[in-house]
């Protein structure tokens, strides 16, 4: 949760102030999924609307529509991390598949020199 208070502080989307309303509101979510939903790790629009629902009940509108702006945030952080850790870990086998690629032009070159002379 840390990254993601980083995250909306640093991106100016939250005030450092509100910022701990926003991880009260996912830190809820995760645990209101953890019950519903048996531990599922994929988030998605039919459970932030399934909680918020539920939040509607006992809460003012505004902290309805907060709690649904912080799920959004969160989820749109997560998309961006994994984006960044699958594309660092990528770089590594982009340059792998570069070299083997060298590697089998440099060869066919050379067999083709050898059957010519």
């Amino acid at each position: 949760m840390d990254a993601f208070e980083k995250f909306i502080i640093r991106k100016n989307l939250v005030s450092r102030e509100k910022a701990s309303f926003y991880l009260l509101w996912v830190n809820r979510f995760l645990k209101f999924g953890n019950n519903q939903n048996s531990g599922k790790a994929n988030i998605d629009e039919k459970q932030i609307n399934t909680f918020t629902n539920h939040l509607a009940n006992n809460h003012e509108e505004w902290q309805v529509k907060q709690a649904r702006y912080a799920l959004r945030l969160f989820l749109f952080f997560q998309s961006q991390t994994i984006l960044s850790v699958t594309s660092s870990n990528l770089k590594p086998a982009i340059e792998q598949w570069k070299n083997l690629a060298a590697e089998m032009v440099n060869k066919r070159a050379w067999g083709r020199a050898r059957l010519t002379s």
